[in-house]
């Protein structure tokens, strides 16, 4: 193998991703081993998914798929737009992210809420800076435009549905 080509990385760290690939592509291209490298890869922190090929006569082609990342989940891992929770190096944090903060295991539940919740907030042209889940499973939100909201616990969307109705009267 020759060449090596690898797409599609943004966080992840150029180094650590050669350091791995280095001793998996020394053989020749049909001894090399695809699903070892695809495993080893798919162990960074940062790597949603990943697909290897050999390309004639001495190329490998890797593409990585990054998770997507939503917010900070209790200030020591980061929450990806499917539910999981994933800690990379601090360093690779992408900046102005949503912080979560709600008790260990209720993370689907707040990415639910958070998106539904900046989808109802979109009139207002705010979106979701701060959410917590508190341990009364009440609700509190800080938004892009420094308004707090403190929400309760039962029909917490049509609260907030009616809190957009009534906002710009408010305001105006």
């Amino acid at each position: 193998i020759k060449t090596v080509r690898v797409i599609g990385t943004n966080h992840l760290d150029k180094a650590e991703i050669k350091q791995i690939l280095e001793p998996l592509v020394t053989r020749g291209f049909f001894a090399i081993n695809i699903e070892n490298i695809r495993d080893r890869l798919q162990q960074m922190p940062w790597v949603s998914d990943v697909t290897v090929r050999r390309t004639w006569p001495d190329q490998v082609e890797i593409t990585i798929m990054e998770k997507t990342v939503i917010g900070r989940w209790n200030h020591d891992s980061l929450l990806s737009a499917d539910g999981n929770l994933f800690t990379p190096n601090e360093s690779s944090y992408p900046d102005s992210l949503a912080d979560f903060v709600g008790p260990d295991g209720q993370q689907i539940t707040m990415l639910k809420y958070f998106v539904n919740i900046n989808r109802i907030l979109g009139p207002l042209h705010a979106k979701i800076s701060y959410l917590e889940l508190t341990p009364y499973l009440t609700w509190k939100l800080k938004l892009d435009n420094g308004m707090t909201l403190k929400i309760g616990h039962n029909d917490i969307l049509t609260r907030l549905t009616h809190f957009v109705k009534v906002y710009p009267k408010i305001i105006g």
